[in-house]
């Protein structure tokens, strides 16, 4: 907005409410304030503001949209026209809806008429580093100017010109410059620009608006003379910078094209430089009679992975496609990449970059699976369901039968494998158990031992048949091994013909007579240390009763131990000399006793005790 001048009423400040109160009127756009109709027409065909009209204005003042008879009225929220009655129905007029936006265009033409001076817009174009502007913002005043003057098939709201320099000037109140009139005014080349009133605040005084519409209203360029060649310059420049963008981007996707190429042709090198069939899955393929499933397609692009294409063909064969459900090239893919067989760093680029790989010449690894899995849909190994790849029935039901004959083999290989190292371990065994002879004559006597035969069959060879013989063979050497250690069985089992071995079951048996006498001597020892334990103890107890009798009985302790004692069946002494229970019974008697003779003593009487 234009600073305005002081003193300036704005009818916005008098009801805060009023930018509440706006409609679809069309009114409305011109006050901002909500007043349907600010102003009017006065007798000599100005326009003038309502508030002027209170202040003092001289009537009578028409509706510069219908004609009609207005009047000021102060009202009890804004001041504002108010239309006159009609005489015909004594109505105001319903049907004026143009009064105030006629009023303000009729004003802004006026103003530019008769002022013949406004500011004009920066001559510019583009945005941001590629923006040019030829002209700043300036004031401008003609010589001439013109409302509603037809020029060629146009009539712009007002004409502006200085000799031959003509400027077209449109007013935007409630309708912007149409496109056809765009049109012919480029066509024609004519100088326009269009001032934009419709956002505005329209309840300033007269003055205060003429200064807003003349060199503050926003206002742009219709056309231009000097538009078209800022905005060739511009094109030209963005077309530069698009050529020398596609060429930077040229030289960086060949860059990076030759880059994928010489890590492919590494990759490729090390990939085929493998040998497939130290693999078991090739190895598997070779025995069962379908290699042409894997030699009989060249694959594309093998440096996408790094193993030999051999290997990848038959995972894909043994393994992957063995899912009733099926599984799409895509996922067959994704299978190979989780198995660790695919060179993920150059798969990805190919994936991630697909212009790069396409100039490099690399087909996608969905591509190559999605080749090879039609070649084996052709050799009739697979089939394709809706883009979901199986085995064929039958090709599924070799590879089942030659599992089957595999695990039965492996089995076989586990179990001999089982009995070569239980074997080893025997002779191990033994041979830690004769550590007192030379290492080397034993080594050799022993591998001389493995190779030659006894019961029709070498050891070697009966413990690769297995059977009942490896079982005798296997008790065998557990017996004398037993036998070294422990001595057991006596006598000595058969040492089938094996070096050193009777000498050692010799002493092992020699061994274990010895422990038996030693076990016998010992017992007879500990025996003999208990029983004098015993006598020492009885003796002792013997001792403690005696003890007690001569101080509880004094001279007669010797009677009393002698005495024999009925309920016990044994004299006092004998009995501290059986265990330290009959001990107590002991000592209970003589504790009876010592009660006894009190009792004699206070009766005078005497009785045995």
């Amino acid at each position: 907005m234009p600073r305005l001048p002081a003193g300036t009423v704005l009818l916005s400040r008098l009801n805060p409410m009023a930018r509440r109160n706006r409609t679809t009127d069309p009114h409305t756009p011109f006050a901002a304030d909500g007043v349907r109709l600010a102003f009017g027409r006065d007798a000599s065909d100005d326009i003038v503001h309502v508030l002027r009209v209170l202040e003092g204005g001289v009537g009578p003042y028409t509706c510069p949209g219908c004609g009609g008879g207005v009047f000021a009225r102060a009202g009890s929220r804004r001041p504002h026209f108010a239309h006159a009655v009609a005489p015909s129905d004594g109505k105001q007029n319903p049907a004026c809806a143009s009064g105030q936006m006629t009023a303000l265009h009729q004003f802004a033409q006026r103003l530019l008429v008769e002022g013949r001076t406004l500011t004009l817009p920066v001559v510019a174009a583009g945005d941001g580093e590629e923006r040019i502007q030829r002209f700043a913002k300036h004031s401008r005043t003609f010589e001439h100017a013109a409302s509603e003057q037809p020029v060629d098939s146009i009539r712009p709201d007002v004409v502006m010109w200085t000799g031959a320099n003509v400027l077209h000037v449109e007013v935007y109140v409630t309708h912007a410059c149409p496109p056809e009139k765009i049109e012919a005014v480029r066509a024609a080349g004519h100088a326009m620009l269009e001032i934009d009133l419709s956002k505005g605040e329209r309840d300033v005084t007269q003055p205060g608006l003429g200064d807003w519409i003349l060199h503050e209203a926003p206002r742009h360029w219709i056309y231009n003379r000097h538009l078209p060649e800022i905005e060739a310059v511009i094109a030209d420049k963005r077309e530069a910078d698009r050529r020398e963008k596609a060429a930077e981007e040229e030289r960086l996707l060949t860059k990076a094209a030759d880059e994928l190429k010489a890590a492919y042709r590494r990759s490729e090198r090390a990939a085929l430089s493998h040998d497939p069939y130290l693999h078991p899955t090739v190895s598997r393929a070779e025995e069962g009679g379908w290699m042409h499933l894997i030699d009989g397609f060249d694959a594309l692009a093998p440096g996408l992975f790094h193993v030999h294409p051999a290997r990848w063909k038959s995972e894909i064969l043994t393994s992957i496609l063995r899912v009733h459900r099926g599984k799409s090239a895509e996922e067959v893919a994704d299978a190979l990449s989780s198995e660790k067989l695919v060179d993920r760093k150059l798969s990805d680029r190919t994936l991630d970059d697909y212009e790069v790989g396409k100039r490099a010449g690399l087909p996608m690894l969905a591509e190559v699976v999605e080749d090879y899995l039609k070649f084996l849909e052709r050799s009739g190994a697979a089939h394709d369901s809706c883009d979901h790849w199986t085995l064929d029935a039958s090709f599924h039901r070799l590879l089942e039968q030659q599992g089957a004959r595999e695990a039965t083999r492996a089995s076989e290989l586990r179990a001999r494998d089982r009995r070569f190292v239980s074997l080893v371990e025997s002779l191990e065994a033994i041979r830690l158990e004769l550590l007192d002879h030379d290492a080397e004559a034993f080594e050799a006597g022993y591998l001389a031992w493995l190779e030659s035969p006894f019961r029709g069959s070498a050891p070697v060879a009966i413990a690769e048949a297995g059977g009942p013989a490896w079982d005798e063979l296997k008790r065998d050497l557990s017996a004398i091994l037993k036998c070294i250690r422990e001595g057991l069985p006596d006598p000595a089992p058969p040492n089938l013909g094996m070096p050193y071995v009777d000498e050692a079951m010799e002493k092992g048996i020699a061994r274990r007579l010895q422990r038996v006498a030693d076990e016998q001597d010992r017992v007879r020892r500990q025996e003999e240390q208990k029983a004098q334990g015993l006598a020492r103890q009885a003796e002792q107890r013997v001792a403690d009763i005696r003890k007690e009798a001569v101080d509880s009985l004094g001279s007669e302790a010797e009677k009393w131990l002698a005495t024999y004692l009925v309920a016990r069946r044994a004299t006092p002494e004998e009995l501290a000399r059986r265990s330290e229970r009959t001990l107590e019974h002991a000592r209970q008697a003589l504790r009876d006793a010592v009660a006894l003779r009190k009792d004699m003593n206070r009766s005078g009487t005497k009785r045995g005790w």
